[in-house]
């Protein structure tokens, strides 16, 4: 009895060759679009998850609750004390995984 054929791999779109997929993943200078912090726009510097499950540059999050009590993400509103003002600053936690990975990439590219 012979084995059955392995499957072929699935793509999102069968007309999109694995490098046109992969292209669609960064922005216009090259940069994987996952390492931008999605305030920003910019390359993580300072990587952190805030509650809401999302990772921020630390800058960019701690200005963005000092002005609002919603995810950048999601829009929707934070527990109470969660939010607005230093006391939700003080919640971020580093994504030690995302430095070391944008880290990682900066040492390739250069």
């Amino acid at each position: 009895c012979t084995p059955a054929p392995a499957p072929a791999p699935v793509m999102a779109n069968p007309l999109m060759s694995n490098s046109q997929l992969l292209q669609m993943d960064v922005d216009s200078d090259g940069v994987p679009k996952h390492f931008l912090c999605p305030i920003t726009q910019e390359l993580f510097d300072d990587p952190v998850i805030w509650v809401d499950g999302h990772t921020y540059s630390r800058a960019a999050i701690a200005q963005w609750l000092r002005h609002k009590d919603t995810s950048p993400m999601t829009g929707e509103k934070f527990p109470v004390g969660w939010g607005r003002g230093d006391a939700g600053a003080g919640r971020l936690l580093p994504n030690h995984a995302m430095r070391s990975q944008v880290e990682e990439w900066k040492s390739r590219s250069v």
